[in-house]
């Protein structure tokens, strides 16, 4: 799994600065991908610092998870045969009043977005991720 962390090292965000900050993040989140961002960065500061480079322009999903496909896609071409495993997940909000630009609305009092994943996986007995190919 590490080999998956250390691809958004050749991030092309245009500073190194926010790919060195890419990195700390992505290190910190690492394990656990249900945990909210407060959970995984308790200090008030840190929370405010990887909500604010989440906002910047530069930070965009096809900058974010462009060098990790491509490390993904090196890999696969590493194994003998790959698998890829296909999920369309919900991510839903509860509407407190405000308007949220951007999300579809999904229900009376929730707004959201649908995410289509493709994870690529080694094609063994135990298979073992790879990494995401699309979103």
């Amino acid at each position: 799994m590490y080999g998956m962390l250390s691809d958004f090292r050749n991030a092309r965000l245009g500073d190194v600065r926010l790919t060195r900050r890419l990195v700390r993040i992505a290190e910190q989140l690492h394990g656990g991908a249900s945990d909210s961002i407060p959970r995984r960065f308790p200090s008030p500061s840190e929370q405010v610092a990887v909500y604010r480079f989440f906002g910047r322009r530069k930070v965009t999903m096809d900058a974010l998870l462009g060098a990790h496909v491509e490390g993904t896609a090196r890999r696969c071409g590493e194994e003998g045969g790959v698998l890829v495993l296909h999920d369309t997940t919900e991510f839903a909000f509860t509407d407190y009043g405000e308007d949220r630009e951007h999300l579809a609305q999904l229900t009376r009092n929730r707004h959201g977005f649908q995410a289509h994943c493709s994870l690529a996986v080694t094609d063994a007995e135990h298979a073992m991720p790879l990494g995401t190919l699309a979103v």
